[in-house]
C-alpha cells in the first residue's frame, strides 16, 4: 500500500498516459497501479479471428435446406412428420425410452434452431412437405 503523500506526489507530478496533462484525477488504471514501463497490467485481450483465417467457423450449421432434409429423413424413417416434441432434447429425456433413442438415431436441429429459420414450426413442416 502507497503512503498518502506518495499518492499526492503521483497526482501532482505524474503525466497520465491517456491524456498526458500533469495532475489528472482520470487516470489510466495502468499508471493508478504503477504499470507504467513493466508491462501491461492486465493480461492481454484475445485476438478475435476471422473469417478470413477460419472459413468455416461463422457458416450456420443448420440452414433451411438442411432443416427440410431432416424433416423429409425423420419421416421416410418413422413414418410420421417430425414435432417439435420429437427434436427436443429435453422432452426425448423426459420421455425416455423410443423417444430418446430416435433423437439419437440421426442428426437433427434443436427446435429452437428450426423456429429461427421459420419463425414457426408450421412454417418449416409446410416447407418441407408442401402444406401438408
Amino acid at each position: 500500500m502507497q503512503s498518502a503523500e506518495t499518492v499526492l506526489d503521483v497526482l501532482r507530478e505524474d503525466h497520465d498516459i491517456v491524456t498526458g496533462e500533469p495532475g489528472d484525477r482520470k487516470r489510466s488504471r495502468r499508471v493508478r497501479e504503477g504499470g507504467v514501463g513493466k508491462g501491461p497490467a492486465r493480461a492481454p485481450r484475445r485476438r478475435r479471428t476471422s473469417a478470413r483465417c477460419h472459413p468455416g467457423a461463422i457458416a450456420p450449421k443448420w440452414t433451411r435446406e438442411r432443416v427440410r432434409e431432416a424433416m423429409r429423413a425423420w419421416r421416410a424413417r418413422y413414418g410420421a412428420a417430425p414435432t417439435s416434441y420429437d427434436w427436443s432434447r429435453t422432452h426425448a429425456r423426459r420421455r425416455g425410452g423410443e423417444a430418446l433413442k430416435r433423437l439419437q438415431a440421426g442428426e437433427w436441429p434443436a427446435p429452437s434452431t428450426v423456429t429461427d429459420l421459420y419463425g414457426a414450426w408450421a412454417a418449416a413442416r409446410a416447407d418441407a412437405f408442401g402444406g401438408a
